[in-house]
């Protein structure tokens, strides 16, 4: 976003970038036990499959050998059902009306994603939700998310399988980092944050303050 807002800039001074915003969800009661990995996304994007496919391929098997009842849950549509039929451990519904209920039931959200661009909303959703993330570089590299500390950040099958193993051993650690992530989404992503954003960018133009 900020290379983007530069490319513009450049073009007219007066240019600025708009974040997403969110009406921050109160905390919500989470499951720590269990085991279960949530996977989002529009399955018709080939990122998305070829980023879920080394999951299932490459870190899945780790982490069950280390968490037997280690189970992915894949919500998205745009892919054959029986692709996923072949696989223990995971558990694919398609499209899903209503995802809310599921964030609460699972401990862990990842997003195995090696191409493409732009803010990844469902990041910033699974923040509001109080799931802890586990993403690779390219999937959360536009939110300034800090690495262990809002979010945990790997790029290969075995850090991003130890990542994942260490939020599904530690409720503790399940909490620190969806707490700090909750607390990075309302800094930037909040109605409070665009507000402020909007008076400053007002009071830039206008050179006035306290329009707002």
């Amino acid at each position: 976003c900020k290379e983007n807002t530069c490319v513009f800039k450049a073009i007219n001074k007066n240019s600025h970038t708009m974040l997403p915003t969110f009406s921050i969800l109160p905390k919500k009661k989470m499951t720590h036990q269990g085991g279960k990995i949530l996977f989002i996304g529009n399955l018709s994007w080939r990122a998305n499959i070829e980023g879920l496919g080394w999951f299932v391929d490459e870190v899945l098997p780790i982490i069950v050998d280390s968490i037997p009842e280690a189970r992915l849950t894949i919500v998205g549509s745009g892919c054959d059902h029986t692709l996923f039929s072949g696989y223990d451990h995971v558990n694919y519904l398609g499209y899903v009306k209503d995802i809310e209920p599921l964030y609460s039931e699972h401990q862990v959200f990842v997003t195995p994603l090696f191409e493409g661009s732009g803010i990844r909303i469902k990041i910033l959703e699974a923040f509001n939700h109080d799931i802890p993330v586990v993403s690779t570089s390219k999937g959360c590299g536009t939110i300034c998310a800090e690495d262990g500390k809002d979010i945990l950040i790997s790029n290969d099958e075995d850090s991003f399988a130890k990542s994942v193993i260490s939020l599904l051993k530690s409720p503790s650690k399940q909490d620190n980092l969806a707490h700090n992530a909750k607390v990075l989404l309302a800094k930037g992503y909040s109605i409070s944050a665009r507000v402020a954003e909007f008076k400053r960018i007002i009071e830039m133009q206008t050179g006035q303050r306290g329009v707002l």
